[in-house]
């Protein structure tokens, strides 16, 4: 099932697991599900008060900004190759995993890289390699623009950079909506876990779906809607902004991605300057459903410009 090929069907069903949703269990300050990280460093930054773990090593610093519907765990299984290779900064977004509830009123991207830059901060970090899937993708570049002297390097994954002229569309409005009235039914997981895996993911399960689906059921929904809405309907276009990128930057699709087809964002990455652009076999997901392939490429991409000592 896709959110945006099936609207008519979504609509339905969201409106019908609207009813009977179980309650939720809010989590902010609380420890990660992954091992030895721990509880985590909260800063209190203009979004609201954010989590961030921080896995040691020698190399460049690496900070990872997860896609809507998600925490830190969707990056698991990459952390793992590359532990000890980077100093990697983990971050949950707003309303979502163990961070707290955003303003009411919203945010933009802008001001989530603000928070970055606060946790950064917090945590005596200068420079970064910025990095994000989809939210977190946006959020990396929108660092990189403002903050150009604290990025060494921007990696975009499977990032919906452009807005289109006419606004958001009804899948996106659906979706929205789905996150306030629907968002802790196993219905409504499924059709997220649909648009965001490939079905050989699904079916295989492991950890990070387990995470995927445990995140959703307790996501406060108040919360989380708020940035879904922020991040799908109220943010804007980066297209005239992707020239003045300064840094190298690399940006990764997904082959199968039908929500932000590859097509469209090569046209986009054209625009930047000194960006690579590459595809790997993935849905919207890249980190969960090609973990190896991220890996590879993001180790070239940082290696050859910054050597691990």
């Amino acid at each position: 099932m896709n959110f945006r090929k099936y609207s008519v069907f979504a609509w339905l069903w969201l409106m019908i697991s609207a009813v009977g949703c179980a309650s939720a269990t809010p989590q902010r300050g609380a420890a990660s599900g992954l091992p030895a990280l721990g509880k985590p460093l909260m800063t209190q930054t203009g979004v609201g008060e954010l989590a961030s773990w921080e896995v040691p090593g020698s190399g460049p610093t690496l900070v990872l900004w997860p896609s809507i519907f998600s925490d830190h765990r969707i990056y698991q299984e990459v952390v793992e190759r590359w532990k000890g290779k980077y100093r990697i900064i983990l971050v949950d977004g707003p309303g979502h995993g163990s961070s707290g509830a955003p303003p009411q009123s919203g945010f933009t991207m802008a001001q989530c890289a603000r928070a970055l830059k606060s946790i950064l901060d917090a945590r005596g970090i200068s420079q970064a390699v910025v990095a994000g899937t989809s939210w977190g993708g946006l959020v990396a570049t929108e660092f990189a623009l403002a903050y150009p002297q604290q990025t060494m390097a921007v990696i975009a994954m499977n990032t919906p950079f452009l807005m289109p002229d006419s606004g958001p569309g009804l899948a996106d409005k659906m979706i929205t909506f789905g996150a306030r009235h629907a968002l802790n039914s196993s219905i409504f997981a499924w059709g997220v876990s649909r648009s965001f895996f490939l079905p050989a993911t699904r079916e295989q399960g492991g950890p990070m779906i387990k995470a995927f689906d445990q995140h959703l059921r307790q996501a406060d929904p108040q919360a989380l809607s708020i940035s879904i809405r922020a991040v799908l309907l109220d943010r804007r276009s980066l297209a005239p902004d992707l020239p003045r990128i300064a840094r190298p930057t690399l940006v990764i699709a997904g082959h199968y991605d039908a929500m932000y087809p590859a097509g469209v964002l090569e046209q986009a990455v054209a625009t930047i300057p000194n960006a690579q652009f590459s595809v790997v076999e993935s849905q919207h997901i890249s980190v969960v459903d090609q973990p190896e392939a991220v890996a590879a490429l993001v180790d070239r991409f940082v290696i050859e410009r910054f050597p691990v000592r």
